[in-house]
Order: C-alpha cells, then structure tokens, then sequence
C-alpha cells in the first residue's frame, strides 16, 4: 500500500489530537484525586472534632468502633446535624477512593484515631499517602 501525502497528513493530525487530548485528562485525573484529598482530609477534621467534643461532654466515646461512633453521634441531637452535614463519607465508612476508614482506640493512651488509607489503599499505619486524626479522650 502506498502512503500519500493526504493519509500521511492525516495521521500526523490524528496523532496531535491524541497527544493534545491526553493533556486534559491527565489533569482531570490530577484535580479528581486532588479532591478526593480535600474531602477526605475535611472530613477526617470535621470526625475528630465531633467524636472530640462528645468525649468531652460525656466523658467517653460513644462506642469502639467507627460504626458504632457514627450511629450514636446522628442519635445525639447535639451532634446529629453536624455529622450528617460534615461527615457523609464517614456515615458510609468510605474514604475519597471508596475504601473503609481505619477507626483504633488506644484505651491505655486514651486516644482514639481515624485514618484514610489513601489513593493506595495501603494501610501504611498514618505514613506514606495514609491521613490520620488523631483524637484525645482525656478530660482535660
């Protein structure tokens, strides 16, 4: 088969429009995952705060578990809406790319922590890519 200056012409437009092309989506790519951070790293906030202040007020976490801490927190009218509003991701017990939350509770150090294991799904104990909010039960 002969190539001609037309087909030649042609595959040389098709190939910039697939190099073109891949430019914007590796930024999309990059701005989805720059999101997922963002979300998860709020709401990681917004639970350590929440689950802070009702070990304050009574004294206690509400259970051992992530579960267990999310249910009794909507039950509370105190910390109800502000769960539901900031925390959706942790009422589901998803992270950002759609994995459980880690949930530890350390009685002998009276701490509780809440970790995302991040975009490699690795729990790498609060290193590498892992977020990590760490929460004091000391009634201080």
């Amino acid at each position: 088969m002969r190539v001609t200056r037309r087909m030649s012409r042609l595959l040389i437009r098709t190939l910039g429009v697939c190099v073109a092309s891949t430019i914007p989506i590796t930024c999309l790519l990059g701005w989805l995952q720059e999101g997922r951070y963002k979300n998860t790293h709020m709401e990681l906030n917004a639970f350590a705060s929440a689950l802070s202040a009702f070990s304050f007020d009574n004294g206690r976490i509400p259970a051992m578990d992530l579960k267990g801490c999310v249910t009794a927190m909507l039950r509370h009218p105190q910390y109800a809406a502000e769960v539901r509003k900031m925390c959706p991701m942790l009422i589901d017990n998803k992270d950002g790319w759609g994995r459980p939350f880690v949930f530890i509770v350390d009685q002998k150090r009276q701490r509780a922590v809440v970790r995302s294991v991040g975009l490699n799904g690795r729990d790498e104990k609060g290193e590498g890519d892992d977020m990590t909010r760490e929460v004091n039960l000391k009634k201080e």
